[in-house]
């Protein structure tokens, strides 16, 4: 696994990697099908997503060991960086209701069902009172 992927997307890819192992496990899709397609479609979000989240935030990088944005500091405090990470959040939930959860094995819904989570947790840390309390104190012990 490439040492620039963040926690929760390290986890979706454990449980993706894993799943062939399994006991119970599904079988994989087959190329063409509709599993395999929208299973696809949500990797490449996922992948869209970090890239997205690295460029707003490159510092980031630098904690995963990624120094392809080394040469940036990144905002991560002003008015417009929230703004950017609350059209992101939408914008990565919209392109999520796009892809057939029930067309996806458990493990992929599983995948899915975390990302969903998570952009609705960056979400609800992006409210009025929640942004009111992180503007005056921006920086947490990362």
């Amino acid at each position: 696994m490439p040492a620039h992927k963040p926690p929760l997307l390290a986890l979706v890819c454990l449980a993706l990697s894993s799943a062939a192992g399994s006991v119970g496990a599904e079988p994989p899709a087959t190329a063409g099908t509709p599993a395999e397609t929208e299973r696809s479609r949500l990797l490449a979000l996922l992948d869209r997503s970090d890239e997205a989240y690295l460029d707003r935030s490159p510092m980031r990088g630098l904690l995963r060991g990624d120094d392809r944005r080394a040469d940036r500091f990144g905002d991560m405090i002003s008015a417009d960086y929230w703004e950017a990470e609350r059209r992101a959040a939408e914008a990565d939930l919209a392109a999520l209701r796009a892809i057939d959860r029930s067309a996806l094995n458990r493990v992929d819904q599983v995948a899915y069902d975390m990302f969903e989570w998570d952009r609705r947790t960056i979400l609800a840390g992006l409210e009025p009172g929640v942004l009111a309390i992180r503007a005056v104190q921006p920086h947490d012990h990362f």
